[in-house]
């Protein structure tokens, strides 16, 4: 078996469950967290995109990382 496969399939089956904890977002959060994880620009090209200083950039992906994880049901 192929083990990448295994993860596509794993990740398809949960796809839903991470949109819909990703809409649930705050609008500043969720921008953060999809433009650096899933669009995967650096902190500076977030900052950049986003009109803000890259701390704020670090600090919105981590509350919003913060806040996927609760509402996935992982550990804080």
């Amino acid at each position: 078996a192929d083990p990448a496969a295994t993860e596509t399939v794993e990740a398809s089956a949960h796809r839903g469950e991470i949109t819909e904890a990703l809409a649930s977002l705050p609008p500043d959060f969720r921008a953060a967290v999809v433009l650096s994880d899933i669009e995967g620009l650096s902190l500076p090209e977030v900052a950049l995109a986003l009109g803000v200083p890259v701390g704020t950039v670090k600090s919105r992906v981590f509350r919003g990382r913060r806040l996927l994880a609760r509402r996935l049901g992982e550990p804080k």
